[in-house]
């Protein structure tokens, strides 16, 4: 699904324009479906990509699934068959980015890598400058998981600590190896009273890169991160935020798992009660509420860190935006309730992604429709919304006409042509 692969790609494509200089060196713990290790293998500079599977079945299945492009056949790649943590724990390599694709937290033997003392090993095996991406699944009541205890883990171990809107079911927390002031402690005692050192400001040219090479831009195009600035506007908040968020929450440890089962009076964005406690619903709707996180944005000394300033300025207008792409993956796309919004991004921005998104089509629905016609309606359809997309109107007007004549009945297609 294209959600999935928005936020599994995520995890790559954060830190790789985040990141200060390249990421040659990267370690992937659990390789899930391989989207994240795809993504890995995307970026430009990368040497090596570690994978980190228990289960050998499970790499077992990734040729079925990319075929000619199994990661696991890249040149780059070393595949180690064997628990994560426990690779963490006996390697001497370090990494500039360390990243995951873990099962949801609540699967049984799953929570010890999600714990402080992973997330303090993940710090240990990092690069001075290295980051870590990590997924924290929320919006999900069944089973309930008290996704407070996670951030807070993270973000006592990574000091400068961000979290990052992928979509409305899966945020990425983000934080660096940075050099700790001399009054701290460590970071796995520090906790999160001691403010990381300011970095120098960051390079416009090396942020942007990713977008003026071709078949890269083309990737992140894909899952809807057409410019730099719409990657700046998925900003959640940073680790003053978090500490806010998770207040009164303690860290998910090794001697206490139990943390992960959500506690009454302490509402998290992933618990039972969303849906059903007004309480969480008021919490979540206030996480992706993109006017408070724009003001977060803009007030964020860490961001001023990450980002530089024009992309900062430029990306304040483009969280408008993320909240249409909220909409979209959490009600899919629909031409009758996303024609204004359609039309405004149309006539106002160059975005050509959210726009097909909102419309109800895509990357892969629009290969399928122009790889072959196959005298149906809905074929004519789709490419008719590629055409819009394209702002090609009279094309898509005669493209709608054609599915009008091939018997499309559907009334919202009848009024989009008029």
């Amino acid at each position: 699904a294209m959600s999935a692969r928005r936020y599994m790609r995520g995890f790559v494509y954060l830190p790789l324009v985040l990141h200060r200089g390249p990421l040659a060196k990267v370690l992937l713990i659990c390789y899930g479906v391989g989207a994240t290790a795809a993504a890995a293998l995307d970026v430009p500079s990368l040497t090596s990509l570690d994978v980190a599977e228990i289960s050998a079945d499970i790499t077992a299945m990734s040729p079925l699934i990319h075929r000619d492009k199994d990661p696991l056949t890249d040149m780059r790649t070393r595949l180690h068959v064997e628990d994560g943590r426990q690779f963490l724990a006996a390697t001497s390599e370090r990494f500039d980015l360390i990243t995951g694709e873990p099962p949801p937290p609540r699967t049984p033997g799953t929570s010890t890598i999600y714990t402080r003392e992973f997330f303090q090993l993940v710090w240990d095996r990092l690069n001075a400058g290295g980051m870590a991406t990590y997924w924290v699944p929320v919006g999900r009541p069944d089973p309930g998981t008290n996704v407070n205890g996670i951030m807070r883990a993270f973000c006592d171990v990574f000091t400068d600590c961000t979290l990052w809107n992928a979509t409305p079911y899966d945020l990425i927390i983000v934080g660096t190896r940075r050099p700790q002031p001399p009054s701290a402690p460590g970071p796995a005692s520090s906790a999160s009273t001691v403010s990381p050192p300011a970095l120098a400001p960051p390079s416009e040219d090396d942020f942007v890169r990713p977008w003026t090479v071709p078949a890269l831009r083309a990737r992140f195009v894909e899952v809807g991160f057409e410019l730099p600035q719409q990657l700046g506007a998925t900003f959640v908040g940073d680790a003053e935020y978090v500490r806010t968020l998770t207040a009164g929450a303690p860290p998910l440890d090794d001697d206490h798992p139990r943390r992960l089962v959500p506690t009454p009076g302490q509402p998290s964005i992933s618990d039972s009660g969303y849906g059903s406690d007004p309480t969480v619903t008021q919490l979540y709707q206030s996480v992706f509420d993109p006017l408070r996180a724009r003001a977060a944005f803009s007030q964020s000394n860490v961001i001023r860190d990450l980002i530089p300033e024009r992309v900062r300025e430029a990306s304040l207008a483009y969280f408008e935006q993320q909240a249409a792409m909220n909409d979209v993956f959490w009600e899919g796309g629909d031409v009758r309730r996303h024609l204004a919004i359609v039309d405004r991004l149309l006539t106002q921005t160059p975005l050509r992604t959210l726009p097909l998104w909102l419309l109800g089509s895509d990357a892969t629905r629009e290969g399928i429709a122009r790889r072959r016609d196959d005298g149906g309606a809905a074929v004519m359809a789709m490419r008719a919304l590629s055409l819009l997309a394209d702002r090609d109107y009279k094309g898509a007007a005669n493209a709608l006409a054609t599915a009008e004549q091939r018997g499309l009945l559907d009334d919202t297609m009848h009024g989009l042509r008029a």
